[in-house]
């Protein structure tokens, strides 16, 4: 295949301007002088929406705001005939008049009232069709209580040619508020018009049938039909009520019972809030003001770019790779298939998958082959079994520090685990699997097919596969888009895979799928996917959680329309916003997203890029600039589009015209110079490759994100091993770039910058990992980081606030065993602080309960009770894990504790010399780990012989911790048949025939962080043997291990002082440093090096709002403060008065009542933080029939305290609008 080329050299801007940036002061350095007026007023633009949407709900001193006004003033006035500039300045002013009280400044809210109506008057004659200056009439109207103008505004809105489902919902809102509960007649027309604009959308469906029940519609027989069939997802994967009240609302419809029919519709709405599917629906139907904004000019010319110091690169035709003559290649893909460090080409040929290095004679080097079933015309590589081997290279350096495990090589150049890649070929005839081996004998690999079944075998005309986690359980998963439309399959772990199809709403076979791409499109840490397809538009396939996905109408712009068979995600203006480039039939466009305000993810322009057919598109950075650019397959030609410092996607005059038809083409650094060429494969079968001529005049870096837990080389399996799907920020001399993990590397250029400044990886499961000052070539490793666990307890010792325990272990509401199978919990329970760790203060003894987790903590009461006691006794509580009757409470007096003969493991290590006393050092009486919290069974056996038994009682004391597993874990876990189960402890005792056998199924473990657990062992033994031995496979370690007997100490031997409580104050305070930690102890933290920057993603929901908060934690009663990530609640007791009895010491008990819920991704409403507990429910979440408490005294609480919500911008935008890597 010869190659013609045409030259040219677009320029590009040395820095960038960051859209939509929140920190001032970064927006005000970022703004340079430009060279012409249009560049000026898209600064003037960007800098007043940057302004507006820092100071839209918070500025009530108006600074930000006022300025923001006079920016779209001075645009109106410049582009009198454009409506950004007036649409802008009427969000500004509303939001300014929101903030801003009639009653101390009646002037100045009559003037903002007037210009608002004044503007909105210009709005609507430049945009006569649009429905925008209506709606923002109508919420003026609103905010001034003037009811009848805002219903005519929204009436006005919905008469709009360009109506949207919005604008007829905000009129059903503002009708129903009106209403009082009575029926309106309008409403069954107005949701009719709504849904025609959006039928999948549940809240209008739900809406309709309530507003069709209420009216006494027949019709509300055949839409309930309807509605049920759009909750299959909703209701698929968990014990949902939904079909009970379903089948309850039929049965009284079929009666005309519309009383009845109308409870189980109001009860099928109030469980449908907690759905994160729901959620999403309503948001788009309550657009933010701030999503009014428009954010582009439409009648400026692109900003003539200033002059660099680099030229940029281009690209020249090299001969043919040395590739076998004769063989037609019909896909190509890149990868390091045998875990040599070095990048192999992968091909699929008529009749065999080749990996192929062209190195070597003048055929190249075939490292691996196998025959195929059939022909096949693509691949897609991943690792999808978790088999874990050593590499043939050492992996760069390690960016984070590491803590090698106490069985860990001392060799600092030792070899590094990983895992090879597998793959999927497909095609006309279907899908084949191959498991990628490697050889016990000799080193070498071999592809083995695996055979389908599931399913997987009846799938035709394949077009696409994309392998992602689309279940969040840890390991790749399938999405394929074939003649049957896309179905999803989720891996099972053991190379089967169940279909998961039954339990989303996904596009048949008429919609014509031709590609899939997976990734978190609106930043909320799901995984979401978007269809491409031959004619029409694309379909957003939303993530509702537990492998269930519902598309989400999208108002795409018409010019997309058969432009989006082929989809790429990029960030084309560096606003952490992810924009869309396709390409179709009909040409390629880049559709630019907004997302003001992390409020919603929506088109808010569609630029064409080329009328010319597309049949492939791909995305890079070729000259290392730091913005990506894209490649286009087109009918013209291979097309190239420079990403530009001003968000722009300039053309190069650069054309690839071959003498036939591109079919594909990849990257790949084939000369290793530090820049991407780019593969090219021919319609005909032929590679070749163009080389890239100057894009390593610009330094680049290359991260290698590996899932093992901090380099410790054991396999966790938390995420996918190479973070496929994961996201990447980076930050480089004032330059933010992401990317989505596509492989076992990621790059970014850097343009003249010698480093990246700090990057974070957010992993698949929701964890991040920041990461200062990187080098060229970087392996992060996951740190390990439980994201969910509970709150912690840190007390003051006298000197300073000291780590004492975590909290709330026994009560995590959502935690699921397995799918649909939630685990119990006991909202109450007795922790033991020692007196050591707590000594009063002026009067009093202060607790620290903080959040510093991805989760959200519930106490309903906090009190505490000192513990007076002789100094030879020791007080101990149960601190387990485990139901009332084996966690009831009781104190445990110990006047003489007795250390076991001798404790051993299951391999005969003597771990005596470690349990003898509480010193920090704790067991590992395993080898191997299955993944996080599951390990090898594992046992301790102890000899607790003593002379002095004499048949009394005997307990057994055990401190210790364990590192838990997660929801996600534990779904993985049991989907595949193959992993063993978690085993509790359980105690065993031998018989008389010598044998072990297990007499305390469940022994209970200690909740979290070390605490102490107590087990009667007093009617435990068989015979006189006093051998017992605690079996489990869970990742527990102890560090003192020791027993008593009974009659030890009397009952008028300690006394019990209940402590009044002071007060409690909520406030925010951030997250404490980490301390070193030595050998197998849990991780503790140091109070006083505290940052206060946001961490974890945000929840939804409301949270308890800062400040005195005593009333909600003085008694059980379902007042509860709400804490999430970043909250410290300070508890203050009363110390009691007068000395100690001579020889007497003093400790103490918390008791806690409440509830704990991690954001893991497969937790039961886990991503947000209602609906909220109670101690009455019967389960979580609770039934229809159940309620959080509506009594006024809780209605008042709810409207008082509950209304606090977290910031999204705080997380999603802090690697953009850092300033440095602090």
């Amino acid at each position: 295949m010869s190659l013609m080329f045409r030259f040219s050299l677009p320029v590009s801007i040395s820095q960038r301007f960051a859209l939509g940036s929140i920190l001032l002061g970064a927006i005000i350095a970022g703004c340079q002088k430009r060279t012409n007026d249009s560049a000026q007023s898209t600064a003037l633009v960007q800098r007043s929406i940057a302004l507006l949407e820092n100071g839209a709900e918070t500025d009530k001193e108006g600074k930000l705001l006022v300025e923001s006004l006079e920016g779209f003033r001075k645009i109106a006035t410049q582009f009198p005939n454009d409506p950004l500039g007036h649409q802008n300045l009427a969000v500004a002013l509303l939001a300014r008049l929101k903030l801003l009280d009639e009653s101390e400044a009646p002037k100045e809210f009559a003037a903002f009232s007037k210009e608002l109506e004044k503007t909105i008057q210009k709005l609507e004659s430049l945009a006569p069709d649009e429905p925008d200056g209506e709606t923002l009439l109508g919420r003026y109207f609103q905010l001034r209580g003037n009811a009848s103008g805002t219903c005519d505004a929204f009436q006005l809105a919905i008469a709009k040619k360009n109506a949207r489902p919005d604008t007829f919902y905000q009129l059903i809102q503002h009708l129903q508020t009106e209403s009082d509960g009575n029926p309106v007649p309008e409403l069954p027309e107005l949701y009719e018009s709504a849904l025609k604009l959006a039928p999948t959308n549940l809240v209008l469906q739900i809406g309709y049938l309530d507003a069709l029940v209420k009216n006494q519609k027949a019709s509300a027989v055949a839409h309930l039909e309807s509605v049920r069939e759009a909750l299959q997802p909703v209701m698929a994967r968990t014990n949902s009520p939904i079909p009970k009240l379903l089948e309850r609302a039929t049965a009284a419809l079929a009666k005309e019972d519309w009383r009845t029919a109308q409870t189980q519709v109001t009860f099928l709405r109030n469980v449908l809030l907690a759905e994160l599917a729901y959620q999403n629906d309503l948001h788009l139907l309550e657009p933010h003001d701030l999503e009014f904004v428009v954010l582009r000019l439409s009648q400026t010319k692109p900003p003539v770019p200033a002059p660099s110091t680099k030229r940029n690169q281009s690209f020249a035709p090299k001969s043919p790779l040395p590739f076998p003559t004769g063989v037609v290649v019909h896909s190509v893909a890149v990868e390091d298939v045998d875990l040599d460090g070095k990048l192999d080409l992968v091909v699929v040929t008529d009749n065999e998958l080749k990996v192929w290095n062209p190195a070597g004679d003048s055929q190249g080097t075939t490292l691996m082959m196998a025959p195929l079933r059939g022909a096949a015309d693509g691949l897609r590589l991943g690792d999808l079994d978790h088999d874990f081997q050593f590499r043939k290279d050492v992996l760069p350096t390690s960016a984070l520090p590491t803590t090698a495990p106490p069985d860990a090589p001392s060799n600092p150049y030792a070899q590094w685990v990983d895992t090879d890649l597998d793959v999927v070929v497909y095609g006309k005839e279907g899908l084949q699997l191959f498991r990628n081996d490697l050889l016990a004998e000799g080193g070498k690999r071999e592809f083995v097919s695996v055979p389908l079944g599931d399913g997987l075998e009846d799938l035709r005309n394949v077009s696409d596969v994309h392998m992602i986690d689309l279940d969040h359980d840890s390991d790749l998963d399938l999405a394929i888009a074939s003649d049957e439309g896309v179905t999803l399959w989720s891996n099972r772990g053991d190379w089967t895979f169940a279909p998961f199809s039954p339990y989303s709403t996904l596009p048949g076979a008429e919609a014509g799928a031709h590609t899939i791409l997976g990734m978190d499109f609106d930043r909320n840490v799901l995984n979401d996917f978007i269809v491409g397809s031959i004619g029409g538009k694309p379909t957003l396939l939303a993530n509702n959680l537990h492998g269930r996905y519902i598309p989400r109408s999208l108002t795409w712009p018409d010019l997309v329309t058969n432009r989006c068979t082929y989809v790429e995600a990029i960030d084309v203006d560096s606003d952490a916003c992810w924009d869309l480039v396709m390409g179709g039939l009909n040409g390629a466009v880049l559709v630019r997203m907004k997302s003001l305000g992390r409020h919603a993810w929506t088109p808010a322009s569609a630029e064409s890029l080329s009328t010319d057919s597309v049949h492939g598109l791909m995305t890079g950075d070729w000259d290392n600039d730091g913005y990506q650019d894209v490649v286009l397959l087109s009918t013209g030609g291979m097309q190239f589009f420079y990403g530009s410092v001003d968000g722009k996607l300039i053309k190069s005059e650069q054309v690839v015209a071959p003498e036939e038809p591109i079919r594909q083409s990849v990257a790949w650094d084939l000369d290793t110079d530090g820049d991407d060429d780019i593969v090219v494969l021919s319609a005909s079968g032929q590679l070749s490759y163009l080389e890239n001529k100057e894009g390593n005049r610009n330094r680049r870096i290359e991260v290698m994100i590996r899932a093992d837990e901090d380099g410790k080389q054991r396999p966790r399996e938390r995420c996918n091993m190479h973070g496929v799907g994961s996201l990447i920020e980076l930050k480089s001399g004032g330059s933010y770039q992401s990317r989505i993990v596509r492989g076992t590397r990621t790059t970014f250029g850097l343009g003249e910058a010698k480093s990246a400044d700090i990057v974070r990886i957010l992993w698949t499961n929701g964890i991040p990992n920041n990461v200062i000052g990187i080098g060229e070539k970087t392996t992060i490793f996951d740190q390990q980081n439980l994201g969910g666990s509970c709150p912690y307890l840190y007390t003051w010792n006298g000197e300073r606030f000291e780590f004492c325990t975590d909290c709330l272990w026994a009560a995590p509401i959502g935690l699921q065993f397995a799918q649909g199978v939630a685990a119990p919990t006991r909202d109450w329970e007795y922790l033991k602080i020692d007196g050591s760790l707590l000594k009063p203060k002026d009067g009093e003894y202060i607790l620290q309960l903080t959040e510093e987790l991805w989760e959200a903590a519930y106490f309903d009461s906090v009190q505490l009770m000192a513990i007076d006691h002789p100094a030879d006794v020791e007080i101990y509580t149960n601190e387990k894990v485990g139901p009332a009757e084996l966690a009831e409470f009781k104190i445990h007096a110990v006047r003489e504790r007795r250390v076991p003969r001798t404790v051993v493991d299951q391999q005969g290590r003597d771990w005596k010399p470690t349990i003898q006393k509480r010193d920090g050092q704790y067991t590992r009486s395993w080898t191997e780990g299955v993944n996080q919290g599951l390990v090898e069974t594992h046992s301790l056996e102890m000899d607790l012989h003593h002379d002095d038994w004499k048949g009394r009682g005997l307990t057994l004391y055990l401190t210790g911790w364990v590192f838990p597993t997660s929801t996600s874990l534990n779904v993985g876990m049991t989907e595949n048949p193959n992993k063993p189960k978690l085993k509790p402890p359980a105690i065993e005792v031998l018989n008389e025939k010598g044998e072990w056998v297990e007499v305390i199924p469940y022994a209970g473990f200690p909740g979290g962080k070390t605490k102490t657990i107590a087990i009667d062992l007093s009617n435990a033994f068989l015979t006189d043997d006093r051998r017992v031995r605690l079996v489990t496979n869970m990742e527990l370690c102890w560090d003192e291990i020791f027993f008593s007997v009974a009659d030890q100490v009397g009952e008028n031997e300690h006394r019990r002082t209940p402590l009044p409580l002071r007060s409690a104050e909520l406030h925010y305070r951030g997250f404490s440093a980490l301390l070193p930690q030595p050998g197998n102890a849990p991780k503790r933290y140091a109070y006083e090096e505290v940052s206060t920057e946001s961490i974890w993603p945000p929840m939804l929901g409301r949270f308890t709002r800062y400040g005195e908060v005593s009333e909600l934690v003085r008694d059980p009663d379902d007042l509860q403060v709400v804490m999430g990530a970043g909250d410290e609640m300070t508890v203050r007791f009363n110390a009691p008065t007068g000395d100690l009895p001579e020889g007497w010491v003093r400790d103490f008990i918390l008791y806690n009542v409440g509830w704990d819920k991690d954001a893991d991704l497969n937790t039961l409403h886990g991503q947000s933080v209602e609906p909220l507990p109670f101690r009455a429910m019967e389960r979580y979440p609770y039934s229809p029939e159940q309620s959080y408490p509506d009594t006024p005294r809780h209605r008042e609480f709810l409207e008082k305290y509950q209304t606090r919500q977290q910031d999204s911008r705080l997380f999603w935008d802090q690697i953009r609008d850092s300033t440095s890597a602090n």
